[in-house]
């Protein structure tokens, strides 16, 4: 595992269409096939749709990466949030979740959504201790007998 000082060596910037290769190769370590993206989604992301993400870089290496898109009117999403195994539980994770939260919350997003298999216990609890709680079951979301759960954190008070 690569030693990290509070991962203060990986930094976090917006991503660029460019990045898509990176970031498509990083999901594909870190899901199985069956969840794992396909590769021109994060294009799609990233110039179509022009979704929020940023990625952390540890020089000129990707290790992770967030994307995040609009559900409805008042409420984000996080499509996905990926960080290579070596940097997990370093503070990337949760950094890049701050960059993700805050740019909803500076749309005017006042509620954020995700999606985690059922049986991801590390993200589960990566996502409570962020103060997401969960809001139910999804059957079948990532295919046949692959379920999920639906989490929610309010990011600031209606108006």
């Amino acid at each position: 595992m690569k030693a990290l000082k509070k991962d203060e060596a990986v930094s976090i910037r917006k991503a660029i269409a460019e990045d898509s290769e990176a970031m498509w190769k990083i999901d594909q370590t870190c899901f199985v096939q069956e969840i794992a993206f396909a590769k021109e989604v994060f294009l799609y992301h990233l110039t179509v749709k022009k979704n929020p993400a940023f990625v952390a870089m540890d020089d000129d290496k990707s290790v992770g990466f967030v994307i995040a898109d609009r559900h409805d009117l008042e409420t984000g999403l996080i499509i996905t949030i990926d960080v290579l195994a070596d940097y997990r539980r370093s503070g990337v994770g949760s950094r890049l979740m701050d960059a993700a939260e805050n740019i909803l919350k500076e749309n005017g997003f006042s509620f954020i959504l995700l999606q985690t298999p059922i049986d991801n216990w590390g993200a589960i609890n990566f996502y409570v201790g962020r103060g997401y709680r969960k809001l139910g079951m999804l059957e079948g979301y990532y295919g046949k007998n692959k379920d999920a759960f639906l989490y929610g954190k309010e990011i600031m008070e209606k108006s």
